[in-house]
């Protein structure tokens, strides 16, 4: 036996030929052994993917949110303005203030009272004596005023035209830097206009010039 059969034989005595016999003849018998108990870990990483995770913008609700104070600051704003349509105020706790300078007429005070005495403050700060009127009107009369002058008139009124007549006035004429307090009596069921005037003199004729009208006043009971 020569040096390479000696080398041949060392070698199939360290790797023996398996017995055809023993080994498994399909797929699923040479997996039978790690599916019945194999102590071979599988190295193999597993991958899952996440599900996404939804995130809530808030920018949306946040800017329906500032809208709405908004709103609610307009609104209020208005009704602090113009008295609103809320619940009456008593004629004795109202003390309106009507003040004029000559370009503009303000109103500072509730649109709808209930009967009473009413405390009425006018202030001239311009530099002409202006007439504070109030009429008492019926709500068909004050409708027809109204439908022609309505709240917020600043206008000139020719010779002539003057101011409609309500069924009573009640007028002041107040001098430049000076103010004056008038109470009257509201009743139910009437509408009173408030107007501030300036006048001018024509061939000795005084009309009224100028008109401005703050407000309608309307007495409900409580």
């Amino acid at each position: 036996m020569n040096d390479t059969d000696r080398v041949y034989a060392v070698f199939m005595q360290a790797n023996p030929v398996p017995d055809p016999s023993l080994l498994p003849t399909t797929r699923a018998e040479a997996a039978l052994p790690i599916m019945e108990g194999s102590t071979i870990m599988d190295t193999r990483e597993t991958t899952q993917a996440r599900p996404e995770k939804h995130v809530r913008s808030w920018r949306p609700v946040a800017v329906v949110a500032a809208a709405f104070v908004v709103v609610l600051l307009v609104v209020g704003g208005v009704l602090l303005l113009f008295g609103g349509e809320g619940d009456p105020v008593a004629a004795a706790d109202a003390n309106p203030v009507v003040t004029c300078d000559g370009e503009t007429c303000t109103w500072d005070g509730p649109m709808t009272v209930t009967p009473g005495l009413m405390a009425f403050e006018f202030v001239n700060d311009a530099t002409v004596p202006i007439t504070f009127a109030v009429w008492t009107m019926t709500p068909t009369a004050a409708d027809e005023a109204l439908a022609s002058r309505p709240v917020g008139t600043d206008i000139a009124i020719a010779r002539g035209d003057d101011p409609p007549n309500g069924e009573d006035l009640v007028y002041d004429i107040v001098q430049p830097g000076s103010s004056q307090i008038r109470s009257i009596e509201v009743a139910s069921g009437y509408t009173y206009l408030v107007d501030c005037l300036t006048s001018a003199t024509i061939d000795g004729e005084d009309y009224y010039d100028h008109l401005w009208r703050p407000a309608a006043i309307e007495v409900v009971e409580p």
